[in-house]
């Protein structure tokens, strides 16, 4: 039994549609972030190829959503650095989290409300001709 390989050539994939995806934006100026281009290059990528399970960039995707909570230390630095300036503005930030909170509530029971309507809806029948 050998032991697995790092999907080195994967990560290298997906590195390079994220800079292909920033590039892009800096390039046309779209008012999309860059990294959401990139996804959406990575995408089309996996949609033309259509990796297994054993490929490459599907390890490397896998391994990287394994190690997610990684991702989030570099913004939990940021706030333990700037903890004076969240004691003197706490209101707002509480006031921020809350309406994003609640704007998010809303739109998706707005979302799902609609959608319900749209699937109970029966077909309309043609007139007899």
């Amino acid at each position: 039994m050998s032991a697995p390989r790092f999907p080195l050539g994967g990560l290298l994939i997906i590195l390079t549609c994220q800079f292909l995806g920033l590039g892009i934006v800096a390039v046309s100026g779209l008012p999309i972030p860059g990294t959401v281009v990139g996804m959406l290059i990575f995408f089309a990528y996996l949609q033309w190829r259509k990796p297994g399970d054993d490929a490459g960039s599907v390890r490397a995707a896998e391994g990287l959503l394994a190690n997610m909570q990684l991702f989030f230390i570099p913004p939990g630095v940021g706030i333990l650095a700037h903890v004076a300036l969240l004691r003197a503005e706490w209101v707002a930030a509480v006031g921020g989290l809350f309406a994003g909170w609640a704007a998010a509530h809303v739109v998706t029971a707005v979302v799902a409300v609609l959608m319900l309507r749209l699937l109970r809806r029966k077909p309309r029948e043609e007139p007899a001709r």
